[in-house]
């Protein structure tokens, strides 16, 4: 019952922890998008400018105005995914409003077996997990007890000794020591040997049964730490790639608004340039803490969470 309690609270904070980056994504996104939207209002107006002084057509304005009011429809999704995330959240906060979720701002100074680079240490992380997984804790302490209980049934093979000890006082002999007789009965139960075997024969049995359990857990803890470590590292490359990504985009971006400035290029490059931007900033965001969530799931799998 207390490995099933603690387990499902550990799987509620784990919950908590996802829905909480997930409102914090939502949120990111949103404000890419009014970044966005506050660049293609300006740029309309300048697309409406040029269009009364004849520089542009027509249809390239209105092209402008069009993906600026798709825009701000996938803007309202946004929002509606902010609001969806928050009401998410709050469903997994308990009624006094204490949060029970444990964000992760600094995975690197939270969790002592990060390494430098922000990749865990397996081996550490493993060593971590055995010694705070209640499951594990729970069947260390059932070895322990089935190690006894196999010693205290091998206690049937060992004889019965009996010490006795007493001494003689006779009249005459003040002055000298009495006589002292030490000694000891042994009392051999033969008749219960067969069965004290068997006894310990199925103690035996239990222990390794108890002892192949272990294994079988901490196999499982073993998986469940090294998916945790496969997500940190796959996060923390997209990451990368990502960080890569947004500064490819913002260099388009600018080029494309230049060439607008020089009128050799269309709204459509520019806007197409600022969509590539949103969606690059957005997935840098989601990777983020997506990170952040993956060390989470570490230290669930560690037990420290």
């Amino acid at each position: 019952a207390r490995i099933e309690k603690e387990t499902t609270e550990a799987d509620l904070k784990m919950k908590t922890v996802e829905a909480y980056y997930s409102y914090l994504t939502a949120e990111a996104a949103r404000e890419a998008m009014d970044e966005a939207l506050g660049g293609v209002a300006a740029h309309v107006d300048q697309a409406k400018a040029f269009y009364e002084a004849e520089f542009i057509t027509k249809n390239d304005y209105l092209q402008a105005e069009v993906r600026q009011a798709q825009l701000e429809a996938q803007r309202l999704q946004i929002e509606q995914g902010v609001v969806l995330a928050g009401e998410g959240l709050l469903l997994l906060l308990n009624e006094d409003g204490d949060e029970i979720l444990v964000p992760i701002d600094d995975p690197d100074g939270d969790a002592a077996f990060l390494t430098k680079d922000g990749i865990p240490d397996e081996e550490a992380a493993l060593d971590l997990a055995a010694g705070n997984r209640p499951e594990i804790l729970q069947i260390d302490k059932a070895i322990a007890a089935s190690e006894q209980a196999v010693k205290l049934t091998k206690g049937g093979w060992i004889p019965t000794v009996a010490a006795f000890a007493s001494y003689q006082h006779e009249e005459g002999s003040v002055m000298e020591m009495p006589p002292i007789m030490v000694g000891a009965t042994v009392s051999w139960n033969f008749g219960q040997w067969g069965k004290v075997y068997y006894q310990v024969d199925e103690a035996k049995s239990k222990l390794a049964a108890v002892k192949t359990g272990k294994a079988s857990v901490e196999q499982f803890v073993g998986f469940e730490v090294k998916q945790a470590l496969l997500g940190i590292a796959l996060a923390k490359k997209e990451i990368e790639i990502q960080e890569k990504a947004v500064a490819a985009a913002e260099e388009q971006l600018r080029i494309e608004k230049e060439r607008y400035d020089k009128k050799v290029n269309t709204s459509t490059e520019v806007l197409d340039a600022t969509a590539r931007l949103v969606q690059a900033q957005v997935e840098l965001s989601t990777y983020r803490y997506e990170y952040l969530v993956a060390i989470a799931r570490l230290r669930k799998a560690c037990g420290t969470l």
